[in-house]
């Protein structure tokens, strides 16, 4: 998740930076206020994501955990939502990188869930 995170935040960065002069197979169609949304959005999401890894990592607690599972669930509707945004529909090869992601980090977050204290 911090990886994503990191590459997420930098991927809002260079949006904010280059805004549609960021070299994409598929011409980015969206306004420079869309643009600067979307890369404000790239960021928020990038810096959820590792805060959300960074939490659970330290506390393993069920709220930690449940934290990670909204910040995945932000990560799959962003990467939604810009798709529409810059592109007028979502990539498809964006879509199955971020869900093969979400579904590796899911798996890993299922099989390290908190278990319940027996005391």
């Amino acid at each position: 998740m911090i990886i994503i995170g990191l590459l997420r935040s930098f991927g809002g960065i260079s949006l904010l930076k280059q805004g549609n002069q960021i070299d994409t197979k598929v011409p980015i169609i969206a306004s420079s206020g869309q643009l600067n949304g979307v890369g404000t959005g790239l960021l928020i999401v990038g810096i959820l994501l590792i805060v959300a890894a960074v939490y659970f990592w330290s506390s393993l607690t069920r709220r930690s955990w449940f934290i990670c599972w909204i910040a995945l669930t932000v990560f799959l509707l962003n990467g939604l939502v810009n798709g529409f945004v810059l592109f007028g529909h979502p990539l498809a090869q964006g879509q199955i990188i971020n869900w093969g992601a979400a579904i590796i980090i899911g798996f890993l977050l299922y099989h390290n869930r908190p278990q319940p204290k027996l005391e």
